[in-house]
């Protein structure tokens, strides 16, 4: 499949979508910066879709870390200009591999936008709540490398969690929660 055809399967996905939910929906013109306009209560919204085939692996991560990866703002031939809050009314991001859909404000995405898979879900650093087997642990006089062996995770991790200095709550984004639904009040008052 080429890179043309990931984008139009991404794009019909998300007209799908958006027609099941009752919004009259169309591909626009190739020469624009948006790909689906949608009607709601007589007004035209704007769509870019972003398309990723399946997850991999993130880049300048210390941990092997999977997610889709979207270079969402880049538009144009070879990326070199950024798509603005005039171009565009939302970004739908695409995940090809499980039909999944997000959508965002172009207010509310950096350059780059990473989405956790879902099948991963609870599987990530700091997701699992393992603190209270660490304390459990040290407490019955298991050392720190112990700890990060039964545990899985890193030894300055688990120092941090007894003597109470662990504040780091990793939350990640996944595509239930970025739904369509969920945007739809604020999409409604910027129109």
């Amino acid at each position: 499949m080429t890179d043309f055809q990931v984008g139009k399967a991404g794009e019909h996905l998300v007209i799908s979508e958006l027609l099941s939910l009752g919004y009259e929906s169309f591909m626009a013109g190739e020469s624009l910066p948006y790909d689906i306009v949608f009607e709601k209560d007589n007004k035209l919204f704007r769509v870019q879709v972003k398309t990723s085939r399946s997850p991999s692996s993130v880049p300048q991560r210390t941990k092997d870390t999977t997610g889709y990866i979207y270079h969402i703002k880049r538009r144009g031939s070879n990326g070199k200009k950024q798509y603005t809050e005039n171009d565009i009314d939302l970004f739908a991001i695409v995940a090809l591999d499980t039909k999944e859909i997000g959508y965002f404000f172009p207010r509310d995405v950096k350059s780059t936008l990473v989405i956790r898979p879902t099948f991963m879900k609870g599987s990530y650093k700091g997701e699992v709540n393992k603190k209270d087997e660490i304390l459990s642990l040290r407490s019955n006089g298991a050392t720190y490398s112990e700890i990060q062996e039964k545990t899985g995770l890193d030894r300055s991790y688990c120092h941090r969690v007894v003597n109470g200095k662990e504040n780091k709550v990793t939350k990640g984004l996944y595509f239930s929660d970025i739904k369509l639904e969920g945007i739809l009040n604020d999409l409604w008052k910027i129109c």
